[in-house]
């Protein structure tokens, strides 16, 4: 592109004899180009959500259409890992047991149902709660505080029932 600007204002200038002035003028004409282009993509990518970039020429062709074919790559990859947490879901779902998944400091981002029925938590007004806030019972905190989890944690509730409580990190 620099040369395809550059050499009719070098023939041009040579020929009227105002070289540097006709190559100072191709040189800004070249760079109002690239300015209107930046411009066009920074629209496209923050402003316009249509799916298609706008059409390049040049060297700004390759980049709107890497761009594009990355931006197709990412939604197909959000698609996957849509439906593979949709199926850990249903998997875990479909177990005996009641499965809760807490951050490392404890808070709660994810419990099956058999998880709100037994404990009594509420989804998704639950979400993000720190579990000792839920389940407050002294040995429950203990246990986690600890981080030995070699051995599971049998608690009588209050409602009569027992119920062993295992921790698994991953």
């Amino acid at each position: 592109e620099l040369l395809l600007c550059c050499v009719p204002a070098l023939l041009l200038g040579t020929l009227f004899g105002y070289l540097p002035w006709f190559l100072l003028s191709a040189l800004c004409l070249l760079l109002m180009w690239h300015g209107w282009n930046q411009l066009r993509l920074s629209h496209w990518l923050w402003v316009d959500r249509s799916m298609t970039p706008p059409s390049g020429r040049g060297s700004w062709e390759p980049l709107f259409y890497g761009l594009y074919q990355m931006q197709q790559r990412n939604r197909r990859r959000r698609r996957e890992l849509a439906l593979l947490i949709k199926r850990f879901r249903s998997g875990a779902e479909s177990l005996p047991d009641a499965i809760v998944m807490l951050t490392d400091e404890g808070n709660i981002f994810w419990c099956n149902r058999l998880a709100q029925h037994l404990l009594g938590f509420r989804w998704p007004e639950d979400n993000g709660q720190n579990i000792r806030n839920l389940l407050r019972y002294p040995e429950f905190s203990r246990y986690l505080g600890d981080a030995d989890y070699t051995r599971p944690l049998t608690l009588h509730l209050n409602s009569g029932r027992h119920m062993e409580f295992r921790l698994m990190p991953y």
